[in-house]
């Protein structure tokens, strides 16, 4: 059971209005947990026809995303009373079936063209379950427009840091418009394989993200655990405070740093992401992005206070300007 989840349960368990899409593989909305639900299936019309997918996918390549697609938006999706209970069962869902193996994946064009197509759709928070392996944090530009785009729309994009134990940075979740997500076990253990760099700090936690247990393609149940897990469990449960419109630099700033604390007082366990093998439960500073005009701000505030005190202990005499003296009053003579 997900710390702090049953409370926020308590107090809503997401709205109709909120638009939740996941870009993941396809979903087989035929299992019971999805009974009632509100889901809208978007086809990627950018990729080949699914019947001629086997000249570029391996064997057994799209029966696994589907398994992984279906487990996946129950974690979102799952009705309350099914076999499956969703974290966020009354938010509207989308599912952008873009990912079907390991050329999709890795595809930037495809990845770009999928947050493009869930942005059109009206979301207001988009779950990434894929993460494109970068050493430097850059790749294709058409894929960091895509983000940038959707961000500046007011979207949040939820995203794993990667299972890469650290080797490397992943994408979209590097970027910094991008809320980063590693995962920990149930002793609040960051897990080892959880990518921490610290190109993720500033716009990342860390989340519950072993042993959850969701739906299974066949109808049944399945146990997972990995940054894929812990992505939706976050996603899971900020996109209820996201249905207003937010459509400036600061707002969105503001945004990415008020869901991370949100999150992390939910859950009351929570934390800016932590190097491998280190406890989550410690109290730890949220380390969320200020945006420039923020860090401005704040720099003016500081020189305007050190001005109006000054000035007013140079009216009644107790700051010598030459000598850093206090005189009471009088002044020395040179």
């Amino acid at each position: 059971d997900i710390p702090g989840i049953r409370q926020l349960w308590q107090r809503t368990t997401g709205d109709p209005a909120v638009r939740v899409a996941l870009i993941d593989g396809p979903a087989d909305l035929s299992h019971p947990c999805f009974a009632g639900a509100d889901i809208t299936m978007v086809e990627p019309d950018w990729l080949p026809e699914l019947r001629d997918a086997d000249r570029f996918l391996a064997p057994d390549q799209y029966a696994n995303r589907l398994e992984h697609g279906t487990y996946v938006a129950s974690m979102l999706f799952g009705q309350h009373g099914s076999p499956v209970t969703g974290l966020a069962p009354q938010c509207s869902g989308i599912i952008v079936a873009a990912l079907w193996g390991a050329l999709t994946d890795a595809d930037p064009v495809n990845l770009a063209r999928a947050i493009e197509a869930a942005v059109n759709e009206g979301a207001h928070v988009i779950v990434v379950e894929v993460c494109v392996g970068t050493c430097r944090g850059e790749v294709d530009g058409l894929l960091t427009r895509a983000v940038s785009e959707a961000d500046r729309a007011g979207v949040l994009v939820v995203a794993g840091s990667g299972n890469d134990e650290g080797r490397c940075v992943c994408f979209p979740a590097v970027a910094p418009e991008v809320l980063a997500v590693g995962a920990y076990n149930d002793d609040g253990v960051t897990y080892k394989f959880s990518n921490w760099d610290p190109a993720y700090e500033g716009h990342g936690l860390v989340a519950p993200g072993g042993d959850i247990q969701a739906a299974a393609r066949d109808g049944g149940l399945v146990t997972h655990k990995g940054t894929s897990c812990s992505g939706p469990v976050a996603a899971g449960v900020a996109p209820r405070r996201f249905a207003r419109p937010c459509c400036t630099p600061l707002c969105r700033a503001r945004r990415r740093r008020h869901t991370a604390s949100r999150t992390a007082a939910w859950q009351g366990s929570w934390t800016s992401p932590a190097p491998p093998g280190t406890s989550s439960h410690r109290p730890h500073p949220s380390r969320i992005m200020w945006h420039p005009l923020q860090v401005m701000c704040r720099v003016w505030l500081f020189l305007r206070c050190r001005v109006v005190v000054v000035g007013w202990c140079m009216r009644w005499g107790r700051w010598d300007m030459t000598l850093g003296l206090r005189r009471g009053g009088n002044r020395l003579s040179s």
